[in-house]
């Protein structure tokens, strides 16, 4: 009897950015994908938060709480004179009351036999989100030999992987596919929708199944996100200038 295997587009961090999140569920049609599973932060930086978070919202089977939505809802976090804190603001009044208390109630991890999703490695999406150097260095190490299975875990805007040797490394191209180790620790950082940091422009996502992952990386239409953020007084010029080259 042939086993089905479950494929997942496992994505985070669109950040207000529809141009990308138009051009990586484009993709996602193109694979033999079962259900998106999405770690969070559909708003923030970008021109177009409300429909990005009301169209992956309507389209993931999972919507998983990210650092800036924790941050969103949480009414000491809106109440400074910055103008990330002014941002939050606007988009808690945008947001309707159903949309808001939805949000409110999201899990922050999620686990599918061997592979467990959540927006950082601690499920604590207001923690600062975990890097692969924190993850090399010897404590983390240390815990890390305790745990198995694979985390796959956002936050970070860029895509690299540690497998149970200790040994990480980073995506360097699309399409680019790793094998996971049957009962041992694998930790993926699945990289960046609307906001990647890995000096790549290019929109980033993951296909995942319970014995391996591909990476994606999306042309889309830079200038166009660019432009719409500039054109919103409200946000920071330098959410713009980002994405032209990924950093």
């Amino acid at each position: 009897m042939k086993v089905q295997i479950v494929r997942y587009a496992v994505m985070s961090d669109i950040n207000g950015n529809l141009q990308a999140l138009e051009a990586v569920l484009a993709d996602v049609k193109q694979h033999d994908i079962d259900e998106i599973i999405f770690l969070g932060d559909a708003m923030g930086y970008g021109a177009d938060s409300i429909a990005c978070f009301e169209l992956i919202r309507r389209l993931a089977a999972v919507y998983l709480l990210g650092n800036f939505e924790s941050r969103l809802i949480d009414a000491t976090q809106r109440n400074s004179s910055s103008r990330l804190a002014a941002e939050m603001r606007m988009l808690h009044s945008q947001l309707a009351g159903e949309s808001m208390d939805w949000l409110c109630h999201r899990k922050t991890s999620l686990s599918l036999g061997q592979l467990h999703f959540s927006y950082n490695f601690e499920s604590k999406p207001m923690s600062k989100p975990i890097g692969l150097l924190d993850f090399l260095s010897r404590q983390q190490s240390d815990y890390c030999h305790k745990l198995k299975g694979v985390h796959l875990i956002a936050g970070n805007h860029s895509p690299w992987i540690m497998d149970s040797s200790g040994v990480g490394f980073t995506e360097k191209e699309s399409n680019f596919k790793f094998d996971f180790e049957p009962d041992s620790l694998c930790i993926v950082s699945v990289g960046s929708v609307g906001q990647p940091r890995d000096g790549d422009p290019r929109a980033g996502y993951a296909i995942v199944d319970e014995s391996s992952i591909v990476w994606r990386r999306i042309q889309y239409d830079v200038d166009g996100a660019i432009a719409a953020i500039v054109l919103n007084s409200e946000l920071a010029p330098a959410n713009a200038e980002r994405l032209r080259n990924g950093v």
